[in-house]
């Protein structure tokens, strides 16, 4: 197998991009209303919903709450839109290119720019709160974390903050690790875990059983770059690595309890639903590619089916009424039966699809690098479960997670991401076993 490819960024390696494509500054809010955007692919506009075009790329994943999607672009702007129609609520202007994913939490969404800022802007008018300035470009993509009073995010570079959700100071930084810009950090049991480099960080938060804040507990180490974002569930990590696996890692104790080998590179976050660990890969083999969609058994680590797209797989999966939903370089979004792996649709957008999808009421959300966020009709009445999708409820000492709730239910988020937080998902089989 060749991993001499793996250990860049996929934006970066544009010219092998190129070679496999198919076809083709003040800061503040304002509250404007337009149309959606014409279907660009008339073959998929049956299923097509509404688009809404940016102008640019849009690679941020996007997050539901309250019956708005909030995502951002490469425009340099934060966007709100109507669920429902389409309409945008209102737009928040940054100086630099948005590539990180929205997070949601108590009126209030937060979300990193490339001009270095990590913004805190309200969820209803569009105004600014707070910003949190960082020496270096911050959050390439990576997704900030709010847990309780405290939101947690990778500085790309070498920093983990925290920071506090209402002021916005800094409440301890580590960097003595080497972050990356893809990385996003997962908190789980009082544990932010994060990829850096070639390693998994397990950091100590100042309510973690591992640690004081921001002491480094272990490093699991693999060969090559680890781009992908961890999710934690029942004290296991699942995290991918340009060095074609998926680990299953102790949270305590940092050892490997397994690796799967995919064909490729894995920049895909790895999503957990119904005893199933769902993640893409894709990287140039000297033999060809690997461009598919894994299926893997929580816990033997086992290969159940794997689907193929004609692209590389950089989206992370969401799991909905038993359909697996994921992004692929080939322009398409595909829906995936869970148990067999067998195609039921694809919608074909116009360009490139790294943005992870998100599912609610039977609407599937997603970004393409044609400018445009697309509402598609999922063909499930659900919405968005399994470990990347939480909505942060606050139950005493802890925050539980939450299956992907809908349109109307007030205080809940849907939301997932190239990267996105995960605290603990109960999961159906395992109350079987119990």
């Amino acid at each position: 197998m060749n991993t001499n490819d793996c250990g860049q960024p996929r934006d970066i390696t544009s010219t092998r991009r190129e070679a496999l494509k198919i076809g083709g500054s003040a800061i503040g809010a304002s509250i404007l209303a337009t149309t959606p955007a014409a279907a660009q692919n008339t073959s998929s506009t049956s299923r097509q919903r509404w688009a809404f075009d940016t102008g640019d790329r849009v690679v941020s994943s996007p997050t539901v709450a309250d019956g708005t999607v909030f995502f951002g672009s490469h425009d340099e702007n934060v966007y709100a839109v109507n669920a429902q129609s389409g309409e945008r609520k209102w737009i928040f202007e940054t100086r630099g290119k948005i590539r990180s994913s929205p997070t949601v939490a108590d009126g209030t969404v937060f979300i990193g720019s490339g001009d270095s800022t990590l913004y805190a802007v309200d969820a209803e008018s569009g105004e600014q709160k707070w910003s949190f300035p960082s020496s270096v470009s911050v959050q390439y993509r990576s997704k900030p974390v709010v847990v309780d009073d405290t939101v947690f995010v990778s500085s790309g570079y070498d920093s983990i903050y925290a920071v506090d959700v209402e002021s916005g100071d800094k409440k301890w930084s580590i960097d003595t690790i080497s972050t990356n810009k893809y990385s996003a950090p997962t908190v789980a049991d009082g544990t932010v875990f994060v990829g850096g480099g070639t390693k998994l960080y397990a950091i100590g938060t100042d309510t973690g059983f591992l640690g004081d804040a921001g002491e480094k507990q272990w490093a699991f180490e693999s060969d090559e770059m680890i781009y992908s974002s961890p999710t934690v569930v029942d004290g296991t990590v699942f995290v991918g690595s340009a060095d074609s696996h998926l680990y299953a890692i102790d949270a305590e104790s940092g050892e490997k309890q397994w690796a799967f080998e995919a064909a490729g590179a894995i920049y895909s976050s790895p999503t957990v639903a119904d005893g199933t660990v769902f993640v893409g890969s894709g990287t140039d083999l000297e033999e060809g590619l690997d461009v598919s969609l894994y299926a893997v058994d929580v816990e033997s680590g086992d290969q159940q089916w794997a689907f193929e797209t004609d692209n590389f797989v950089e989206s992370s999966p969401t799991v909905a009424d038993g359909t697996i939903f994921v992004g692929s370089d080939d322009k398409h979004l595909y829906a995936v039966d869970a148990e067999s792996g067998e195609k039921q649709w694809a919608f074909e957008t116009g360009d490139e699809v790294h943005s992870s999808p998100i599912v609610a009421d039977g609407t599937v959300f997603v970004g393409s690098w044609d400018g445009n966020l697309y509402a598609i009709d999922a063909g499930v009445s659900g919405s968005s479960e399994g470990s990347r999708v939480t909505g942060p409820l606050e139950t005493g000492d802890s925050q539980t997670s939450t299956t992907g709730p809908g349109f109307g239910i007030p205080s809940s988020i849907a939301t997932l991401g190239t990267a996105g937080y995960l605290i603990k998902r109960r999961l159906a089989e395992q109350e079987s076993k119990g």
